[in-house]
């Protein structure tokens, strides 16, 4: 198997630092700016994206469900969440991530409060249950629980969060009064400091043999933000996110949206259809929404065109869009909220070209339910943006040779690196991942001359789910490190350079999938293509201008990943603010270990004495970790202008300079 051969074109020994030149005109300024819309973000139901992710909530299975959920849990709570021992009360009646605490007997009851099942416990002396757990400690000392429960007669109890070594470090007391089901609250205050990520058991337990059922359990941190993780979305405000595409990916074509809406305690949990594992239809419709709201984003929904109906789409549109005194604005309206949410980005499906995807079909079958689909949720909104599912080879001619209603948009999916090697080089996978934003604009030529080939040449491309994913030896994937920074920057700039076409990018994903931020030991931190968002997104430059740039040219070959050559070591984009008064000059250095000191030279534009540089730099397959979330970071500074204006770009980082007009 061919692995990566490399061929660096420059005539400098290897270790040395070698020269460019750039050239910034801002007189030559391009008339479209680029669009706020290429500042998206995608989120979907796996893995603990949602759950344990965007949602503050802390418990792993609040509802006490079954064991046929969480089969795989045991191995990826130790390995990845720094859980012990969650599986060990399976054999004595209790659910996964609960455990004996105490004389007492356990059993999965059918008789539950919501879904299939409530923790039933037979307690023969003092006795309860208890469930391992980090905290956000570092911000928080104050938890709120509730639950529902019922007992065989009015009993005392009491709540604890204990240490690892058993220590009490919050208590409260509680009385279950009696045998119907009710809804109890209590409040957990820590008694001293904690240390991050440390390990916890929420214990929960009763005084005098009896029986007690618990459900719907939760336990969230008092600073929460209507549920959700302020760290996480004060992160996501600060990157000023523009869209956010949900409830998937894969997700969607089996997700019904009716199972999401209703009183949170009611909705019933299921198998994932995509996934696998439990999804509790905790966070829908509404919560999608209000998470969009709260980061600042506007929503763009994909929609079941695998195993949904059209008619569950336009009733979709219609729950979110119709006024309030309709049958779907009711409907709203009895969940908490009035007023129309207003959605306008929707996307009809996901994948279907996909063999992996619920609903899979060939692009004729598609083009039928595209029509159907299209005309439905027109009829339902004629202000909607719709998004068609857009795919490689043959799939787009045929789609739109054989689609009758209007497509406006057609969705593009990069997610790339899969079939590298794990034994590939780093440095090569990262040389190849910085340039396949060059071969993105070939493809979407390509794109572009089949869509004007059909009768569509004003048809725009969406790029609805981006990252790289490489698996490389004894590291996290290539979304996770500085690699998926060279990536993403090449993949914006062509974007940017193609934005007449392209109009919109929502990058995968918002935590714990896809790279961007990461949440473990209820720790949220940034991965290195976070900064990388942070860039683009607070950037004063709008308008691109000429920028010239001479620089060293590499070749690089890695199985599964495009074969490229003549390419620039240096990739530079030059973008001015609306009064051309700041002149922003992004720049990637697409070699590790190759620095290379450019000049900077500007015409129609005279710099200030000082200039504010940016840079993310770090060695390809570098991370960062809760432990150390700052092992890549974005460096800022301000700089005295070089008289020779010559500026240094260390291999493999980029960098934003930032130059104010004197």
């Amino acid at each position: 198997m061919f692995l990566g051969v490399l061929v660096i074109v420059s005539a400098f020994s290897r270790g040395a630092v070698e020269t460019a030149s750039v050239l910034i005109d801002v007189s030559q300024k391009e008339a479209t700016p680029v669009p706020r819309t290429f500042l998206g973000q995608f989120a979907e139901h796996i893995g603990c994206n949602v759950y344990n992710g965007q949602l503050a909530q802390i418990l792993r299975n609040p509802g006490f469900e079954g064991w046929e959920y969480f089969e795989d849990e045991a191995p990826r709570a130790r390995r990845e969440y720094g859980l012990p021992d969650v599986d060990q009360g399976r054999t004595k009646g209790l659910a996964c991530y609960w455990l004996p605490e105490g004389d007492a007997t356990y059993a999965l009851d059918p008789t539950a409060f919501n879904s299939k099942y409530a923790q039933r416990i037979e307690i023969a002396s003092s006795a309860g249950i208890k469930t391992p757990l980090m905290l956000p400690a570092h911000r928080a000392n104050t938890y709120y629980l509730s639950f529902y429960a019922r007992s065989d007669r009015s009993r005392t109890g009491q709540v604890e969060l204990r240490r690892a070594d058993g220590s009490v470090a919050a208590l409260s007391m509680l009385t279950i009064e009696g045998d119907a089901w009710k809804r109890y609250d209590t409040t957990l205050t820590l008694r001293s400091a904690c240390q991050r990520g440390e390990l916890f058991h929420l214990a929960i337990l009763f005084e005098n043999p009896g029986t007690v059922w618990l459900d719907q359990m939760s336990l969230l941190p008092a600073d929460h933000q209507n549920g959700f993780d302020p760290d996480l979305v004060g992160m996501l405000r600060d990157l000023h996110v523009s869209l956010l595409r949900f409830p998937g990916g894969n997700f969607t074509s089996g997700y019904h949206w009716r199972d999401g809406i209703g009183p949170a305690e009611k909705r019933v949990s299921m198998v994932n259809p995509a996934w696998g594992g439990i999804e509790t239809n905790q966070f829908g419709t509404m919560e999608w929404l209000d998470f969009a709201r709260a980061i600042g984003a506007e929503p763009l929904i994909c929609v079941n065109c695998g195993n949904g109906t059209a008619d569950e789409a336009a009733d979709w549109v219609r729950f979110c869009n119709d006024p309030p005194h309709t049958e779907m604005g009711k409907l709203r309206g009895d969940n908490g909220h009035p007023e129309p949410y207003g959605v306008r980005y929707w996307e009809v499906g996901n994948e279907l070209w996909g063999f992996w995807q619920i609903g899979h079909c060939t692009p004729e079958e598609y083009a039928k339910r595209y029509d159907a689909f299209a005309k439905a949720m027109r009829t339902a909104d004629p202000n909607v943006l719709l998004i068609a599912n857009g795919g490689d080879g043959d799939w787009n001619e045929r789609f739109l040779r054989t689609v009758h209603e209007p497509v406006r948009s057609l969705s593009i999916h990069r997610l790339v690196g899969q079939e590298v090697p794990r034994n590939a080089d780093p440095t090569h996978v990262f040389m190849a991942l910085a340039a396949y934003g060059s071969v993105f604009d070939d493809e979407l030529e390509t794109m572009r001359n089949t869509a004007a080939a059909c009768g569509m040449p004003d048809m725009k491309f969406a790029v609805t789910e981006l990252m790289s994913l490489a698996y490389l030896a004894n590291k996290p994937p290539t979304c996770s490190t500085m690699a998926e920074v060279a990536f993403f920057a090449g993949m914006m700039n062509s974007c940017i350079r193609n934005r007449n076409f392209v109009e919109l990018i929502t990058r995968t994903a918002v935590v714990n999938h896809g790279g961007g931020r990461a949440k473990i030991r209820e720790i949220v931190f940034p991965e290195p293509v976070h900064y990388l968002s942070q860039i683009y997104g607070t950037m004063s430059g709008k308008y691109p201008v000429m920028c010239e740039t001479e620089s060293p040219r590499y070749g690089v070959m890695v199985h599964g990943l495009p074969f490229v050559k003549d390419v620039p070591v240096l990739e530079t984009l030059a973008l001015v603010n609306d009064e051309v008064t700041e002149l922003t000059l992004l720049v990637l250095n697409a070699v590790p270990g190759r620095p290379v000191d450019a000049q900077v030279r500007f015409k129609n534009f005279r710099p200030a004495l000082t200039v504010r540089q940016q840079q993310i730099h770090a060695a390809p397959v570098e991370f960062n970790t809760w432990g150390e979330p700052d092992r890549v970071a974005l460096q800022s500074s301000d700089l005295p202008m070089p008289q020779d204006e010559v500026f240094h770009f260390p291999g493999g980082s980029f960098t934003a300079l930032t130059f104010r007009r004197q």
